[in-house]
């Protein structure tokens, strides 16, 4: 039943949001945790996100077969860094969600995912990918994709 309502709730979505794609209510930005990064530190990526009023993004840190699609990112091991464990959702708000019928995890207004690395380089070469729902109260549901491919230099060299 949630994912025949899931289906539903997406393809109405997609009906009424016409011309609004999530990339247009959502503005990603990366950086890390450390300006002052060696080679040897572990440190974290910090990954925020802008919501547009109105509209809500569900976290990372809830059930990925609840029904709403899940924020995943996935940052490329390379030879400048290698992650440690999972995305994590900073401060996401709890809830039950009376139309998925479980519990979720969302934000609103503003959105924070940190990722722990290893550094093995003075200059970090940052890929990701990665998917996201932002949804309004309504019932109106967007999926975005998240790509990221940025060079983050030490402050120490």
């Amino acid at each position: 039943m949630k994912i025949i309502l899931s289906f539903v709730v997406l393809f109405f979505a997609g009906m009424f949001a016409q011309a609004q794609q999530a990339h247009e209510i959502t503005h990603w930005n990366i950086s890390v945790n450390n300006p002052d990064f060696k080679i040897g530190d572990e440190i974290e990526i910090v990954i925020k996100c802008t919501i547009e009023e109105g509209w809500h993004l569900y976290s990372s840190d809830f059930a990925p077969d609840c029904g709403p699609i899940p924020t995943t990112i996935n940052f490329e091991n390379n030879n400048t860094l290698e992650t440690k464990g999972e995305i994590q959702a900073v401060n996401s708000h709890k809830s039950y969600d009376d139309l998925f019928e479980c519990d979720i995890a969302d934000f609103s207004g503003k959105g924070v995912f940190t990722q722990k690395i290893k550094v093995k380089a003075l200059e970090l070469n940052i890929t990701s990918t990665g998917s996201y729902q932002v949804c309004k109260e309504d019932g109106i549901c967007l999926a975005g994709k998240i790509n990221f491919n940025e060079v983050i230099t030490s402050s120490i060299k």
